[in-house]
């Protein structure tokens, strides 16, 4: 959707930036043939093991979007990290999820549901959360059932301790810590402004630290990273 991204890709990859692009998979096909060049992974999610299950989380078109691009992205050799969010209506699926993937995905990350103050998933938290233990069963559950793949975790302890950042559409930037958003600033109207509130708040290590967990891949270890 953002008209200059493949000028901005262009422009990071000069840099010697690792380039990490996240969507939705819905437009991605269209435009994958002039970005690809300059990414090194393409961040995708997937909640459901068809249209239906997936629904309940992301758009309906999601699902379809995101088998399909599958197969294109790997052709073109770019690195897929897809995330999974394990709650209550996706549960006992989550290894079916596993048979769609394996034979594309670099990287599976499951996140345990978590319920963000003020928002929807808070607001239906009692729906959709696995407790803790739940959530280490099924994780385990899948590392055996996916000896192949590298799976990652990232669970609701591990999200109150470290800080996440958000971007809405329209440009507004949030650090979430403690279950809770903190707006830092706009990236489109005020950049200089947002980047100073970032750096007051010393979290680049941490954020650092959950990006090199995720993209775990030896040939660029040393690569700079700018995004969680």
């Amino acid at each position: 959707m953002l008209k200059d991204i493949e000028k901005i890709l262009k422009f990071t990859k000069k840099l010697g930036i690792k380039t990490v692009l996240q969507s939705n998979g819905i437009l991605l096909n269209k435009r994958l043939n002039y970005l690809a060049p300059y990414i090194d992974w393409i961040s995708l999610s997937l909640d459901g093991h068809n249209e239906k299950t997936n629904a309940i989380m992301r758009n309906t078109k999601q699902f379809k979007a995101t088998i399909e691009i599958l197969p294109i992205i790997k052709k073109y050799n770019i690195k897929i990290k897809l995330g999974t969010v394990i709650t209550k209506k996706n549960y006992n699926n989550i290894k079916d999820i596993g048979k769609l993937i394996q034979p594309y995905v670099t990287i599976w990350k499951l996140y345990q549901f978590y319920p963000r103050a003020n928002t929807y998933a808070h607001k239906n938290k009692n729906q959709f959360i696995v407790d803790n233990n739940a959530f280490l069963k099924i994780t385990k559950e899948i590392r055996r059932a996916f000896p192949k793949l590298s799976i990652s975790t990232h669970s609701v302890k591990e999200f109150d301790k470290s800080p996440c950042l958000l971007m809405n559409p329209n440009g507004d930037v949030y650090i979430t810590r403690n279950a809770k958003d903190y707006f830092i600033g706009n990236l489109v109207k005020q950049p200089e402004r947002l980047i100073e509130n970032y750096k007051k708040m010393n979290i680049f290590s941490e954020i650092n630290k959950n990006f090199n967990k995720t993209y775990k891949d030896k040939k660029h270890e040393k690569s700079r990273t700018i995004r969680h």
